[in-house]
């Protein structure tokens, strides 16, 4: 009888929902409580605060953009539905119209939906397992080795493929390895870490590498009205150079942080030879898939639309007779809702359009002493800091920063976008804390602890965003992007 009594509780009528059990918001917890109440004070704090005399809408804007960053920062809710209330409270309050909204999505939405079918065409292939087998075939000699084939591989997947799918799958394949090899505790702690950290690196490789870059591009379009991007083929030779340079930082840093050996008996150039066997012959899919990601990538490097190319080719991806998978596979695959945080978060730029023009002038006269290099810099660091520091504000910070400090650097003469390249070419890595990231990827192998990656993250925080500095710095001008405008 007892049972029956507490079962009919349980199941209680209650038309909030409190508990979270449909929204996955548990507002009886008491963390969850304060963040909800420090958004209700801070929205009402701004929307009563006397800064009308910056612009009418201003209060308003404020309020809501304080929701918003907060919501970036604590992650009471997820990203997709952050970017839902910057929407839809923006036309409650009428901060924007609807055709506002609409013009977000054809420059973001649809290009990166194309980009992102022709990606996850390869993993309807065995083409990156071949690819990772064959490196350990003919370079993997030491266990030392082994580890910097981890991370160039994921790496160069990462360039082509999302940085979580790459981190899963050469995870995947690097696992038997080191059970193989049998040095769990020095190997298998930093090829795990190493393959991690080479696919948020490589996404700086193309725009098309990860989506802070399309966020970055959608945004600056927005905040500068289009007056000032940066093309496929401009972004590829920095951005790579970028994600090399910083590769091999990390193959210097790591092994050696994890005491990794040179040398080891267990080591069989036949194990991965077999293994390669294994996978079988070249298969036409595999040809397919890699003829088709490495055209898209030449056209759009040599200056073709980035919208038209990558739907043509995503329609290629799923044609009969030559495609790579099926209409409904893609379509499960891929990831929806990355998709709406990019063709919504630059709405930020449009609500704190009138605020960041009232500081241009004071934002101005500060930034001018530093020159161009230390403004790159400085931006690159605060970036790099965000990123490892504060996880899961990297996008919200990324987007603050372009809208905010692109009208400042349009009126000092600044190429907006040459000002923050660097700070954007390390977005897609957290170094310091294992739970973020890609690191959870390759966690469940059980080769490391969250603790193992902060100490050589901490340095690694610290010298990225000087070598990204460095490599935009000379590089952008020779591509046709000027410091000046």
């Amino acid at each position: 009888m007892d049972n029956i009594v507490k079962t009919q509780e349980v199941k209680k009528f209650s038309f909030v929902d409190l508990d979270g059990v449909s929204t996955d918001v548990n507002l009886k917890k008491r963390t969850n409580l304060i963040h909800l109440c420090v958004c209700i004070v801070g929205f009402l704090a701004f929307w009563f605060s006397p800064l009308e005399f910056i612009s009418k809408t201003t209060p308003k804007a404020l309020a809501l953009a304080f929701v918003v960053i907060y919501l970036w920062v604590s992650l009471l809710i997820d990203l997709f539905a952050t970017c839902l209330i910057l929407a839809g409270g923006g036309l409650l309050l009428g901060l924007f119209a609807t055709k506002d909204i609409y013009a977000s999505f054809p420059s973001s939405f649809l290009p990166f939906m194309g980009i992102c079918a022709v990606a996850v065409g390869a993993t309807n292939t065995l083409l990156t397992t071949r690819f990772a087998y064959w490196c350990l075939w003919k370079f993997g000699k030491s266990p030392r080795m082994i580890c910097y084939i981890a991370l160039f591989v994921s790496l160069t997947i990462s360039t082509a493929v999302s940085n979580t799918a790459t981190a899963l799958l050469v995870g995947s394949i690097f696992y038997p390895v080191i059970e193989n090899i049998g040095e769990r505790e020095h190997l298998g702690r930093a090829t795990m870490i190493c393959i991690a950290l080479g696919a948020g690196i490589g996404g700086c490789g193309f725009i098309s590498g990860t989506s802070a870059n399309i966020l970055a591009i959608n945004t600056w379009n927005t905040a500068t009205k289009g007056a000032y991007t940066i093309t496929f083929g401009q972004w590829a030779p920095c951005g790579l150079l970028c994600a090399y340079i910083v590769g091999i930082i990390a193959c210097l840093m790591y092994p050696r942080w994890f005491k990794v050996p040179k040398k080891n008996e267990n080591v069989d150039l036949d194990f991965f030879h077999n293994k390669l066997k294994e996978i079988g012959p070249v298969t036409g899919a595999e040809v397919r898939w890699f003829i088709l990601i490495a055209s898209m990538i030449a056209l759009l490097i040599m200056g073709f639309d980035l919208g038209t190319i990558s739907l043509i080719w995503a329609m290629i991806c799923i044609m009969p007779g030559f495609g790579i998978m099926s209409g409904n596979k893609m379509l499960k695959s891929l990831p929806w809702f990355l998709l709406f945080i990019i063709s919504l978060s630059p709405l930020m730029a449009i609500l704190l359009g009138p605020v960041a023009n009232y500081f241009v002038k004071p934002m101005s006269a500060f930034l001018s002493v530093m020159g161009v290099f230390g403004i790159m810099l400085i931006f690159s660091v605060a970036k790099s800091l965000i990123d490892c520091i504060f996880v899961g504000a990297g996008h919200g910070a990324l987007v603050l920063m372009i809208t905010i400090f692109s009208p400042i650097f349009m009126k000092m003469g600044l190429n907006p976008v040459v000002m923050l390249m660097p700070a954007l070419m390390h977005s897609g890595t957290a170094f310091v804390f294992g739970a973020s990231g890609n690191f959870p990827c390759v966690y469940q192998y059980g080769y490391w602890t969250m603790t193992d990656t902060i100490k050589p993250g901490l340095i690694m925080m610290v010298i990225v965003p000087i070598i990204t500095t460095i490599v935009c710095y000379l590089t952008l001008p020779m591509v046709g992007l000027g410091y000046y405008i």
